[in-house]
């Protein structure tokens, strides 16, 4: 056998262990009972199912995302081949995006609520106050309004040290 027809050979067979992992709820495997009637089983191995990995709903931006191609280091001898590659990576861009209030906007409510996205797992700051951010990287946070104009500064950030920030300012007119 050719190396790419057994590294095929091996991917399957981790494949098909990953998936048995993934879909089967609970599996012992025992070893057989040795001759003496009295003996216990030598090895117990149970696999347990891994939760399926959430996959993020597309958030709206204005930056779009980029498709970036993925090839393998060439080995020694091998002539590269940039056409074909085996993953493709989305890497989308860092952002911070205010859905609602809209900046300089005027109301008579004592309270607002902000609201926007950023990438999932990103940390989101709300006049210095941290917000919960969901699974899909929006957020929702009511805001205390003063009369006359009230300035909201959000700042999200990520692991990477990834920053951006808005200031909105929203008018809170006598009642």
């Amino acid at each position: 056998m050719s190396r790419s027809i057994c590294a095929r050979a091996s991917i399957v067979a981790l494949m098909a262990a990953a998936i048995i992992a993934i879909f089967a709820p609970s599996c012992t495997r025992e070893t057989p009972p040795s001759p003496t009637p009295s003996a216990a089983p030598l090895v117990t191995a149970a696999v347990t199912p891994r939760p399926a990995p959430l996959t993020p709903a597309p958030i709206r931006s204005a930056i779009p995302a980029v498709p970036v191609p993925i090839t393998p280091a060439p080995r020694p001898g091998q002539p590269v081949r940039p056409q074909e590659p085996e993953l493709l990576l989305v890497v989308r861009a860092f952002f911070l995006e205010i859905n609602s209030p809209s900046d300089n906007s005027m109301m008579r409510n004592s309270s607002v609520k902000v609201e926007g996205g950023t990438l999932p797992g990103s940390v989101v700051t709300l006049n210095g106050r941290i917000v919960v951010v969901d699974s899909r990287g929006r957020f929702s946070v009511p805001v205390q309004l003063e009369e006359g104009p009230n300035s909201i500064e959000i700042i999200a950030s990520d692991f990477l040290g990834n920053q951006r920030s808005q200031v909105i300012t929203v008018i809170r007119l006598p009642s």
